[in-house]
């Protein structure tokens, strides 16, 4: 082997407002990242008018399926801390969605993240459909810290970032950056990689 590095899977890298809490429960049902459902999850379809439904609901469901390292919390019980960044609406009515859930005996706490400035402390950053200059400005102030970085934007993955939604067949879809969320710190469930659209993890061969 001559030790150059190979993309598994796929090649290359690519380049709302508040919704009914019991509308937003009974999409959660339907997306939960949880063994008894992965099959039904591969298969979602989810309406276009419904994106921002589907994105939170994944978003919440991402904690489940992500291990950070022990020092990512304060203790035991620290709560799961979701960033949303450029869409203060979603943020507030993901926040109350949210508001009694306990995944993996942990609270989740959303919080609103000003488009500019320095970031918060989080578990997991969103972003709304951004430039690749700001996706590339994040991932510097972040500087190897353990958040997950979700985003919406064309090149989200290349410049950085772990979890990218996509639309496809008008289906709400996620790709995955493996060597991002390694370089974090950050282990993503294999149950969540089968299910991403897209996987992608650089791999020197020989190894």
């Amino acid at each position: 082997m001559d030790g150059r590095d190979t993309v598994s899977r796929l090649g290359n890298l690519p380049g709302g407002g508040a919704r009914g809490g019991r509308r937003w429960r009974e999409l959660l049902a339907r997306l939960a990242l949880v063994a008894v459902c992965l099959a039904a999850l591969a298969g979602l379809a989810a309406a276009t008018s419904d994106e921002d439904d589907v994105k939170t609901a994944f978003l919440y469901n991402f904690t489940k399926f992500v291990e950070w390292p022990r020092e990512a919390f304060e203790g035991d019980s620290s709560p799961i801390v979701i960033g949303i960044a450029g869409d203060d609406a979603l943020a507030a009515s993901f926040a109350d969605a949210v508001s009694r859930k306990n995944p993996g005996g942990r609270a989740v706490v959303v919080r609103r993240i000003a488009e500019s400035g320095e970031l918060p402390r989080c578990h997991v950053l969103f972003l709304r459909a951004t430039s690749r200059r700001r996706i590339s400005e994040v991932v510097d102030e972040l500087d190897g810290q353990p958040v997950l970085l979700v985003g919406e934007s064309e090149h989200f993955l290349s410049s950085g970032g772990m979890i990218n939604f996509v639309l496809r067949s008008d289906r709400v879809r996620f790709d995955v950056n493996l060597d991002a969320a390694q370089k974090c710190h950050l282990k993503l469930s294999s149950k969540l990689v089968h299910v991403a659209s897209q996987a992608y993890e650089t791999r020197r061969e020989g190894h």
